[in-house]
């Protein structure tokens, strides 16, 4: 992705975000933008055009499961569209308007209300009878020890009709040596085996997942890590249960500035 950033005025400004790459997966964007006013530092920002509601941690590695389904129990007629399928597309973004307070370096705040046609797309958030999608999240940010220990903790949802993405997040780092991050989603999606949206007939599923990830700074430009995580699909229906656990090394290395490498090993 490539992207910009344009200051019109103190109060005014405009942001755009282009993926150079093709559009993989059922309701991802090709690009986004919006306008930006916010009057002073102090007041709320608000930010209009077409955008990725604020929800979760926005994490820059869409093989993460906290964005995504555990479909491996699909049939072979159903696996290929299924893994191309997430429970919220890298790079999704729609039109709407969301409000955004970060005055307080302990508290940030977000709240939008969205068109959910970019949802529609994905089998699994699909909901015909929703006219709108909204989102919220809180984030709380205690610092201690003179910004030497930093944390986090926060919530999210976003919620189209029948579907609604619940996400918990939890951060704790010692500034520039390690970092420990968690974060949770549970989602009560509406979907069948469906290879489109015309097809679902609303059964409802529960999807699960958790993640955890130590991150150490061994020099300026490189960040081994060692992540863990677990991912669950069940529909209410059958009582059909999959799991995927997967176990990752990698490391984040920065060959120049704003240019990185990341290799990692999957299991």
């Amino acid at each position: 992705s490539v992207y910009g950033h344009h200051q019109f005025t103190p109060w005014l400004g405009s942001e755009i975000t282009y993926n150079i790459g093709p559009i993989r997966y059922k309701g991802q964007s090709a690009w986004s933008g919006s306008l930006l006013i916010q009057p002073n530092t102090e007041m709320p920002l608000l930010r209009v055009g077409i955008i990725q509601p604020t929800i979760g941690m926005k994490n820059d590695d869409h093989t993460m499961l906290n964005r995504q389904i555990a479909a491996d129990w699909l049939s072979d007629e159903f696996l290929t569209p299924y893994s191309q399928m997430t429970l919220i597309a890298p790079n999704f973004a729609t039109p709407g308007l969301e409000i955004g307070y970060e005055s307080l370096h302990w508290l940030s705040i977000h709240a939008g209300v969205f068109s959910n046609s970019s949802l529609n797309e994905n089998a699994v958030t699909f909901d015909k009878e929703a006219k709108l999608a909204y989102s919220a999240r809180l984030v709380f940010w205690p610092r201690f020890f003179d910004n030497a220990l930093n944390s986090y903790i926060g919530a999210s949802l976003l919620r189209n009709g029948n579907v609604s993405i619940q996400q918990f997040m939890l951060g704790l780092g010692l500034t520039d040596q390690l970092s420990l991050t968690m974060e949770a989603t549970n989602a009560d999606t509406y979907h069948d085996r469906s290879i489109s949206p015309v097809g679902v007939v609303g059964k409802p599923a529960n999807s699960r997942s958790v993640s955890g990830e130590i991150l150490y700074q061994a020099k300026s430009w490189l960040f081994p890590y060692v992540r863990t995580e677990y991912g669950e699909l069940k529909l209410d229906v059958t009582e059909e249960t999959t799991i995927i656990r997967q176990f990752i090394l990698g490391a984040q290395i920065f060959v120049l500035p704003n240019m990185e490498i990341r290799p990692e090993y999957r299991i």
